[in-house]
């Protein structure tokens, strides 16, 4: 209990320097105090018993010869009667006559006569043979101031006592005074005096604490209130300087300090609103990871990437946020910065994966990654910064590049084929009126008339590839779009010595943005007459399907190998088989193009035989009806 209460106390004092100065002052004035009144205590008790020491021997002085007297008249029963009557004084306790060897002779109390009186004093008195005075305690009995008096032999006394010179006392007066009241006297007056002293101690600590207070106090609390200002982010606070002493000069060291921090602060909040400026503009993500796999900083970007708000974002691990993983990422398995970087060292790393987005979607992303020191929390930590390029944001800029290009080319091709094909077939309408129902010459313009309409095909199929994909579906007969296709590569097929064949209804209707099918089915074919640089067959198979439709492009080519099966579907990875390059983003494009209308393709393949190519394509409505109850029931 009094630790905890000396703990409370040392806590209490130590929130407030006010309380610590009051409190160190109060202890050393007590102290000094306690020093003052004790050292008072003991003068004034000195002094007191040495006025009754030399008093009681005043007295004593006067009784001796009184005593003498009746001693040399041989008056025993007078110098009974004097010891008696002395023996009854007030303030007196006893009186003794005592022989040189400390035998007491007379006495006020006659039950010591006879005995012998052991006290030192006496030895003192006789060895000195002048007269001594000294408290003494009696065992049992109250506290005595004892006056012990020789009594000189003179040549009166020879007769009794013999040669003064052989025997110089005679004897020793004794006289006990009573030194309860000397005490009660010396302990009032002390009382007296501590009382007084208490009271300067009390105004000196007051005046002390006062002093204090307005010199020291009461000019540092603006001071601590700049302190407080600063240490909240109010940078811009100061104080007035007083005066020309150390606190002064402390307030004009808080002002250029303050200043000097109001600057960096400014300087900071720049420097950092141009790096948010920066890292916003930023078009790849970015983001910070400390060792512990929490990611600290991410920019718009990256927050788009995930398709997450920023609070959802900062403070999470890594590994939930992109892998949907509950602990870290198995190094063995999968590349982690944090690991290869922190713990083994690398100083930078470049490589590819796959991040989930919020919505369980997987996108194919670039990440270079390379050590980073950043403030976290209290302390500067070790961090990896990771650059972060959506493989697929790329491919649909080249994709939109690409239109772009087929776009300016059919604009192109409709301006130069498209208006000369117009004022042909109206010359031929023209030339078609003079000639005969029936006759070669008819026929001829009837061919002409087919041929002309037949380019002006090729034309619009053209034109309609190029156009961007509206954010609504439509309805799209695929079988159609199959067959503009293929009018458009025929020539590639020929020079290829690829046969093609179509296995299709007449009409296959689904809900799909136009041009995202058709650059969907022409990367498909193209692909398949790569991989058949020595001719084969090209089969393209349409059905509908439960949920849909499916749309097979199987190819005679040389295949694809186990290894690479992964990899086909990655951005900017090629490897055909007919050696042309190309940029590795077709397959790419139509896996981003199947995902976006909700479906899924496959591969199937065997090196030496061919590969075919199986998009599964949903029915957007009852896509959408399954959506809502799913929606339904996760909101009931």
């Amino acid at each position: 209990m009094p630790l905890r209460l000396i703990r409370r106390i040392r806590t209490f004092l130590g929130k407030s320097l006010q309380r610590r100065l009051i409190a160190v002052s109060a202890l050393y004035l007590f102290l000094a105090s306690l020093a003052f009144m004790a050292i008072l205590l003991l003068l004034h008790t000195q002094m007191l018993l040495g006025e009754n020491e030399r008093a009681s021997l005043a007295l004593n002085k006067s009784l001796q010869i009184a005593l003498e007297n009746a001693m040399l008249k041989r008056d025993l029963e007078g110098l009974t009667r004097i010891v008696d009557r002395l023996g009854a004084q007030p303030g007196i306790d006893g009186v003794m006559i005592l022989s040189p060897g400390g035998e007491v002779r007379f006495s006020d109390r006659h039950d010591r006569i006879g005995r012998h009186v052991d006290d030192p004093g006496i030895a003192r008195a006789l060895a000195s043979g002048t007269a001594i005075a000294a408290f003494r305690r009696s065992p049992g009995r109250a506290d005595v101031l004892r006056s012990i008096n020789p009594v000189h032999n003179r040549d009166a006394c020879r007769a009794c006592h013999g040669d003064p010179a052989a025997h110089p006392v005679n004897g020793l007066l004794v006289v006990d005074f009573r030194a309860a009241p000397v005490m009660a006297q010396a302990l009032r007056g002390t009382v007296i005096l501590i009382g007084m002293g208490a009271v300067v101690m009390v105004l000196l600590g007051l005046a002390l604490w006062r002093a204090t207070r307005r010199l020291v106090l009461d000019r540092l609390e603006p001071l601590a209130e700049g302190v407080r200002a600063v240490g909240g982010g109010d940078t811009s606070a100061r104080v007035e300087p007083v005066g020309e002493d150390e606190i002064a000069a402390l307030g004009e060291g808080f002002n250029t300090m303050a200043a000097r921090l109001e600057a960096a602060d400014e300087a900071l909040r720049l420097a950092r609103d141009a790096l948010d400026a920066i890292l916003a503009a930023a078009p790849d993500g970015i983001r910070v990871i400390d060792a512990n796999f929490r990611v600290r900083h991410a920019n718009a970007a990256h927050l788009e990437q995930l398709g997450m708000p920023r609070s959802a974002v900062i403070g999470q691990p890594c590994y939930r946020l992109t892998h949907g993983r509950e602990s870290p990422c198995p190094p063995t398995l999968q590349t982690c910065p944090v690991v290869r970087i922190l713990r083994e060292g690398v100083q930078s790393l470049r490589y590819t994966d796959r991040h989930r987005r919020a919505d369980g979607r997987f996108i194919n992303v670039e990440v270079t990654a390379a050590p980073i020191r950043l403030p976290v929390g209290h302390e500067v930590a070790d961090c990896v910064v990771e650059v972060i390029r959506d493989l697929g944001r790329e491919v649909e800029l080249s994709h939109q590049q690409r239109l772009g290009e087929i776009a300016l080319l059919a604009n192109g091709v409709a301006h130069e084929i498209n208006t000369p094909l117009s004022s042909i077939l109206l010359a031929l309408d023209t030339i078609r009126e003079a000639l005969p129902e029936t006759g070669e010459a008819r026929a001829f313009a009837d061919l002409i008339e087919r041929e002309i309409q037949t380019c002006m095909d090729v034309t619009e199929s053209l034109m309609r590839l190029s156009l961007p994909a509206s954010g609504s579906a439509e309805a799209v007969d695929l079988v159609e779009v199959v067959r503009d296709i293929l009018r458009l590569v025929r020539p590639n097929l020929e020079q290829a010595g690829i046969r093609a064949r179509i296995d299709a209804p007449e009409r296959l209707v689904i809900e799909a943005a136009d041009s995202d099918m058709r650059i969907l089915v022409l990367n498909l074919v193209v692909n398949a007459i790569h991989a058949m640089a020595e001719g084969g067959r090209l089969e393209i198979e349409i059905c509908s399907a439960p949920g849909g439709a499916r749309l097979t492009v199987a190819d005679t080519g040389v295949g694809i190998a186990a290894k690479d099966l992964g990899a086909i579907f990655l951005p900017f990875w090629t490897r055909r088989a007919d050696g042309t390059p190309g940029r590795g983003l077709g397959l790419a494009i139509c896996q981003q193009v199947v995902e976006r209308l909700g479906g899924r393709i496959e591969v199937r393949s065997e090196p030496g035989k061919g590969s075919a190519f199986v998009v599964h394509l949903p029915d957007r409505q009852q896509t959408e009806a399954a959506d809502d109850a799913a929606g339904g029931q996760d909101g009931g």
